[in-house]
């Protein structure tokens, strides 16, 4: 017959060893002996048991720029007996470098730590993808009547960005842009279109427009008194 040394490890049931766990344990081995014999002397070994290897698997994840990192996540492969994670003694976790402001791009995502009796951990690392954000144009002010010969409008608008807004004219005999200033060319329409194409971290925004009148200037004819 057989008995174990450490039973939460190896536990003997008639010729078989169950493995409860991880460490070791010294199985004996008996014979006491019946009428005819004197019992034997016993025998040991010493079996080691090892932590079995648990896959810990890091999720991809994205977010746009200036968002909150998400939640990142993991699963586990390779438990055995029918366990999940409730039997861990420790969970890992998983962290990036990344943070809420980090520019558009790829950031490792890394599981670490952990700690079970019976098991080891082997990590696999993923990425968060961070793509650009959105933004709009969110004020544009621009008066919208002039007269031939006044003096260059000034065009003004901002992008939630915070990045600078551009300036076109459909219409550059009328108005001329020059940054944000309109230079009056001639009397008629023109309409000034607001830009922000976006950069490595936001998407360009839609753009806005606004019509411009120039009016014709009023030109004095007077005549000369004669005799």
């Amino acid at each position: 017959s057989f008995s174990s040394s450490n039973p939460d490890v190896l536990e003997v049931n008639g010729t078989q060893l169950k493995i409860r766990g991880a460490g070791e344990a010294t199985i004996y081995a008996h014979q006491d002996g019946d009428a005819n014999f004197f019992g034997a002397s016993e025998l040991n070994a010493t079996v080691t048991v090892h932590t079995a290897e648990l896959q810990v698997i890091a999720h991809p994840a994205s977010k746009a720029y200036l968002d909150d990192i998400p939640d990142l996540t993991f699963h586990y492969e390779g438990f055995v007996n029918d366990e999940n994670a409730s039997v861990l003694d420790q969970e890992p976790v998983v962290f990036t470098t990344a943070t809420q402001a980090s520019p558009a791009g790829t950031y490792d995502v890394n599981a670490t730590g952990g700690f079970d009796a019976n098991y080891h951990f082997a990590y696999h690392g993923s990425e968060l993808e961070i793509g650009e954000g959105a933004q709009h144009i969110d004020s544009f002010d621009l008066v919208l009547d002039a007269v031939y010969g006044d003096a260059p409008l000034q065009a003004e608008a901002t992008a939630t960005s915070g990045l600078e807004v551009s300036f076109s004219s459909s219409n550059p005999d009328v108005l001329e842009v020059n940054g944000t200033q309109l230079k009056v060319r001639g009397a008629g329409e023109a309409t000034i279109y607001a830009h922000q194409d976006g950069d490595a971290n936001f998407f360009g925004a839609s753009e806005l427009n606004a019509t411009v009148t120039v009016h014709t200037a009023e030109l004095q004819v007077i005549a000369h008194p004669a005799s």
